[in-house]
């Protein structure tokens, strides 16, 4: 039986090594001669199954079925029907009705694309899941899908990436259409395994559709781990998912009533993705940022040397950057050397850069030593000119618009354009709403998780058909709320300049510059005390006086400078939650949403 066993094993090693590169199978001129010849090798070595061990002998020795054993040992072939025929097959040899384990479970590895690159040739043919970007987890749970026999249940501890990331659709796909989803418990950032942050979650399904089609599925996304009292946390946070929520490449992990919402918002409006033309672009990956940017200082330094360096310094924004409605840019600079640039007309950006030479080399990608690695330079056009920027990651909406010329690094997504009314909808509290439940998400969203803005999501969000009369309102109080936001800026920057000019030293060179840089938030004895906190630094002391009728006019100054500038920044606050409140209730009507809708989203919760 063993040796039967071996023939049939070495059989399948035959056909899956020509998915590995076995030339020796198709050494023949054409495509067509080529499967000819795959085809008539296959065929003599599944005839050859019947034959005499003389006959195995002289097969197992041509140079394709050698070379077929050799990349069975180098790749450690599995051929499961082999292995475990009594699952697969009737005792008599014919295939059994319904082949396949009752059950499988298990916790594959989660392992990036680029530790396996080699097996891609082979995963792009034999796999209906393939994806560029894919991790192989996902190759395991699409296999250990094909394992089961219908009705069959599957269990696993898997990456909860797969849920919603673009490489994850073809899974998503497959499961919608060959199993029913029954329970998905996301751990998201908890610490579920001790040596890894793994954004791990429990996923269990049936083989087959037909059986309870319409069951729901139930959906826990848990806030916190308790190991010993798992069950009942997931009964405390579980909900009920429509069994269609689960079909198709974009499922919909959300209770039945936010399902309705955001289908009433996609039926109001048009994809993003759509109305911007799928200009959703990303900035520029250096490579290696201590390389290519560059602070003030280095940038002046630079043009001194050489004046004709400033045609490749460009100002530089990154995602921490963008704030809602204002974006607050560091003095920082990027070297903007895009693939073919003349290094020789720099000598001092090259003698810059020259340090960092070695590691330059060392880059995934294949440029110049001195260029950068993704340049971006099919949107030059657009960072030059006015767009929105957004970062990639976020806890609250946080777009912003750029007159230009802002150069985005890759933390950094932008649509290029002034569109007043597009910044004002991306800003509103419902469209964060309608992302959140959409975008993978670090964390809970409802408790301050970031949403991963990529545009593979944000092509995503409807955009409300509106008048003309209701896209100059909302433009209007998206551009007024920028310059609100402009106007607060300024004197907070006066006020810090005074304060500065008053202690003798930098803020940003202080413990506590956090309270300090948000005076104005805070009472003045808060900003008192974090100075105060920095005698040994600043040399000032600003404590309150011990002794009776004693004073202190440092203290006064500062007393009274922040509350001047607290009146003036109160009023502009009040306007700028004013026009918000104003630009929310229009976006609302824009959906037609309900009064209970309106308040369901403003509590992030729709029951």
């Amino acid at each position: 039986a063993d040796a039967v066993l071996d023939r049939f094993r070495e059989a399948a090693d035959v056909w899956t090594s020509a998915l590995f590169g076995n030339r020796e199978m198709v050494d023949a001129p054409g495509r067509e001669k080529q499967v000819d010849a795959l085809a008539d090798r296959y065929a003599r070595a599944v005839e050859a199954l019947r034959g005499s061990a003389d006959e195995w002998t002289v097969l197992r020795d041509e140079p394709w079925f050698r070379r077929a054993r050799e990349l069975a040992a180098e790749q450690d072939f599995f051929h499961w029907e082999v292995e475990f025929p009594e699952v697969f097959y009737e005792e008599t040899g014919s295939e059994r009705d319904n082949p396949g384990f009752d059950a499988v479970i298990g916790n594959p590895p989660y392992v990036r694309m680029e530790k396996f690159k080699h097996l891609k040739d082979f995963l792009r043919a034999a796999s209906a899941v393939y994806e560029t970007r894919a991790d192989l987890y996902v190759y395991f749970v699409e296999r250990s899908l094909d394992l089961l026999r219908e009705g069959g249940q599957y269990g696993a501890i898997v990456s909860n990436k797969f849920l919603r990331a673009n490489y994850g659709a073809p899974l998503r796909a497959l499961l919608g259409e060959a199993a029913a989803v029954r329970e998905i418990v996301d751990f998201g950032e908890l610490p579920v395994f001790e040596d890894a942050a793994a954004m791990p979650a429990l996923f269990f399904c049936t083989r087959g559709t037909d059986a309870n089609a319409d069951s729901p599925c139930r959906f826990a996304a848990l806030p916190s781990l308790d190991p010993h009292d798992l069950a009942a946390d997931v009964d405390r946070h579980a909900f009920s998912v429509a069994a269609a929520s689960t079909r198709g490449a974009e499922w919909r992990l959300v209770p039945r009533s936010v399902a309705a919402l955001l289908d009433k918002m996609e039926a109001a409006g048009t994809p993003l993705g759509e109305v911007v033309d799928g200009r959703i672009l990303r900035g520029i990956v250096t490579g290696l940022n201590p390389a290519f940017v560059i602070d003030g200082a280095t940038r002046e330094r630079l043009l001194a040397e050489d004046p004709r360096s400033g045609e490749v310094i460009q100002p530089l924004v990154v995602g921490d950057d963008v704030r809602r409605y204002y974006i607050d840019r560091r003095d920082a600079w990027l070297l903007y050397l895009p693939h073919g640039v003349d290094i020789a007309r720099y000598p001092a950006v090259e003698g810059h850069l020259a340090p960092f030479r070695t590691a330059l080399e060392k880059r995934a990608t294949r440029q110049a030593w001195y260029e950068l690695q993704q340049p971006q330079e099919a949107y030059r056009e657009f960072f030059e000119e006015p767009k929105i920027l957004y970062p990639e990651m976020a806890m609250e909406p946080r777009f912003a618009f750029d007159a230009g010329p802002f150069y985005p690094n890759n933390k950094c997504f932008f649509i290029p354009g002034e569109n007043w009314f597009l910044l004002g909808l991306l800003n509103s509290r419902l469209a964060f709403f309608y992302l959140s439940q959409i975008c993978s998400v670090l964390g809970d969203a409802a408790q301050g998780g970031r949403l991963e803005l990529r545009a593979q999501y944000m092509q995503r969000l409807p955009i409300p058909r509106a008048s003309q009369a209701d896209t100059d309102e909302l433009g209007g109080l998206a551009r007024r709320m920028t310059h609100l936001e402009a106007a607060t800026r300024r004197e907070r920057a006066e006020f810090l300049v005074w304060l500065e000019g008053e202690i003798g030293s930098p803020v940003d060179g202080l413990a506590q510059k956090t309270r300090i840089h948000g005076y104005d938030r805070h009472p003045a004895e808060s900003l008192l005390d974090a100075l105060q906190a920095n005698l040994r630094h600043t040399g000032v002391d600003i404590a309150a006086p011990r002794a009776y009728g004693a004073r202190n006019p440092a203290r006064e100054r500062i007393a009274d400078a922040h509350a001047t500038s607290a009146a003036r920044l109160a009023p502009l606050a009040a306007e700028f939650t004013r026009l918000d409140a104003e630009a929310d209730r229009l976006v609302y009507r824009l959906y037609g949403l309900s009064a209970n809708e309106v308040v369901s989203v403003e509590g992030n919760r729709v029951d």
